[in-house]
């Protein structure tokens, strides 16, 4: 009896523990420690995510011929409250023989109303960017895939703010390429939620922004390089963990 009672509460660990392999997710799929996607393992912040969106597609290489890739949006809930998000897009195998087709030379490039963003050590062979920016109007796309997601949130109760911060990272490589992206949720932090019904008028205005508005842009924006360092590790084999997500405090 005394060995029961040490070994079940492990196997019920080890079950939330389960990797998820990004061709077979479903809808309402739970998540607690990361995303596989052909070779590439992405690790995933702590917690759990539920499945709220996915999607398939086809890229096309020089020639015409298609190859798979996949996207899954994940979603973390906090006391019926949207906590933060998170979307892997990758393609599922190794694309060194379709060419360079739709690669990106500098990810960094027309970026806009972005409060921090670095080519890291990318170069024309292997471009990546790291980048933070806010989303005003949140949950308001007219897209199909946002629509779906924005559904499976309010179903489940869970509230949703005006505004969410993003931290994105896209890094390219012969071998493939992954667009890893979290939304965080300053109100989770602490931080007072702006009335402000324009951009150009809001607190987050990336040109104007201060306060505590600018401290938890500027968390970020720190936090961005650890992300980017665990995603990016996933392609020498060995993925190391994605960093505790960088709010301050949580209500």
């Amino acid at each position: 009896m005394r060995f029961k009672l040490i070994f079940l509460p492990a196997l019920l660990l080890s079950a939330q523990a389960i990797s998820a392999n990004i061709e077979e997710v479903k809808a309402d799929d739970i998540i607690s420690r990361d995303v596989v996607a052909g070779d590439r393992t992405f690790s995933l912040p702590p917690g759990q995510w539920h499945v709220i969106a996915r999607s398939k597609s086809n890229g096309t290489d020089v020639a015409g011929n298609p190859f798979p890739i996949r996207n899954v949006l994940l979603a973390q809930y906090k006391n019926n409250e949207l906590f933060a998000m998170v979307r892997v897009i990758s393609p599922l195998g190794d694309l060194s023989k379709f060419g360079r087709n739709g690669w990106k030379d500098d990810p960094c490039s027309n970026l806009k109303s972005v409060y921090m963003q670095d080519k890291l050590e990318g170069n024309y062979r292997l471009p990546e960017c790291v980048y933070v920016r806010p989303v005003f109007g949140f949950g308001s796309s007219a897209d199909s895939y946002w629509q779906d997601a924005m559904r499976r949130i309010q179903s489940a109760g869970v509230s949703t703010p005006p505004l969410m911060v993003v931290v994105d990272y896209n890094y390219y490589r012969d071998g493939g390429f992954v667009h890893f992206s979290i939304w965080l949720n300053p109100e989770m932090a602490g931080v007072a939620r702006d009335p402000a019904l324009t951009a150009i008028d809001s607190k987050w205005n990336s040109e104007n922004i201060q306060g505590p508005y600018k401290n938890f842009a500027d968390q970020a924006g720190s936090w961005a390089y650890r992300m980017a360092a665990a995603v990016k590790s996933s392609y020498n084999g060995n993925p190391q963990p994605v960093p505790k997500l960088p709010y301050i405090t949580v209500r």
